[in-house]
């Protein structure tokens, strides 16, 4: 791994699948309100991070990849702002399509605290799209997948179940690159078995379960998933992600190979931590690694990535400073 990490720089990944813009705003609470038993929240200060798909490109470009995000936002504010921190960080937006009439898919969080405690989340708001793009919007963005993959090694479907990009076009878009000779990287909230022939899927334990139809309580429930998975999608791996246990990582003609979280002690918040796994460790085979090798490279990023509040980045820097390496 460590004689492979500064080959990340620059290896060039297409991220395609549902952008949603985190919202966080900060406030204090200092009294009750006579309207309802409710807190009183004080705002203080709002910030806006990318979620799903977008959280996949802002850690591959942490991580010094290049990433060619696919994706689409509503003419809202949301948008406004989705957008704007993309071109602020310095990433492409010429594949992100503006809709109007289209919600940006929003998560609002108000987190907040006492005089005298820690801050914590005391609600979500979510608003999200009810209706799938239509066919010219489509039609556009395939156009712009099919100049993206001139330029990539890697397609990273980011499925987060959301109607706006329908799975027709995940899965035409799929078997499109892999046609192409791309590494295909899959991550899809229920329709795992929905993308065949991929290099890499990556569930987690509950989406591997619902792919299985079976509840799994152990390691041999959890070899027996894992090897399912691998025969019933024909992917070259599986890496089903275990939270706090680590990770299980499938091969075709070898056991599983279990891989124990890089940091069990220090867990602040695992929003976004299974975006980090996917940009990592597509990037980690695009460098040379070997499977097992950049499992463990995701491993470390995801764990110190769960030390950071809300939705995060790990950068390259961060993982070799840990590793003890050179910058």
């Amino acid at each position: 791994m460590i004689d492979r990490i500064n080959n990340i720089i620059n290896q060039p990944v297409m991220v395609c699948g549902d952008f949603i813009a985190d919202i966080y705003e900060y406030g204090t609470i200092r009294r009750m309100s006579r309207e309802a038993p409710i807190p009183i929240v004080e705002f203080e200060r709002e910030k806006l991070v990318p979620g799903g798909a977008g959280n996949v490109v802002n850690n591959i470009m942490a991580l010094q990849g290049k990433a060619f995000p696919l994706s689409v936002v509503g003419k809202d504010e949301s948008g406004t702002m989705l957008l704007a921190f993309l071109e602020k960080s310095r990433i492409q937006t010429e594949g992100i399509l503006c809709v109007d009439g289209l919600f940006t898919t929003t998560k609002r969080r108000i987190l907040a605290q006492g005089e005298h405690t820690v801050r914590q989340q005391v609600l979500r708001l979510d608003r999200l799209p009810r209706k799938p793009l239509g066919e010219r919007e489509l039609a556009e963005l395939w156009d712009q997948s099919s100049n993206f993959l001139k330029q990539v090694e890697a397609v990273i479907i980011s499925d987060y179940h959301l109607p706006v990009i329908p799975l027709r076009f995940l899965m035409d878009l799929s078997l499109s690159s892999q046609k192409a000779g791309k590494k295909v990287i899959i991550d899809s909230r229920h329709r795992v078995k929905e993308f065949q022939g991929v290099t890499l899927s990556t569930p987690n334990l509950a989406e591997a379960e619902e792919a299985v139809a079976r509840k799994i309580s152990n390691h041999t429930e959890l070899e027996e998933a894992g090897k399912r998975l691998l025969g019933e999608t024909g992917a070259e791996l599986i890496l089903i992600t275990l939270g706090d246990q680590g990770m299980a990582l499938f091969c075709p003609h070898s056991g599983m190979q279990l891989i124990p979280a890089h940091n069990r002690l220090e867990v602040f918040d695992v929003s976004g931590a299974g975006d980090t796994v996917v940009a990592a460790i597509t990037l980690g085979l695009l460098a040379g690694m070997e499977p097992l090798e950049a499992a463990k490279f995701a491993n470390i990023a995801a764990g110190l990535v769960v030390r950071k509040l809300g939705t995060a980045t790990v950068s390259l820097t961060e993982i070799k400073e840990h590793l003890g390496l050179g910058i």
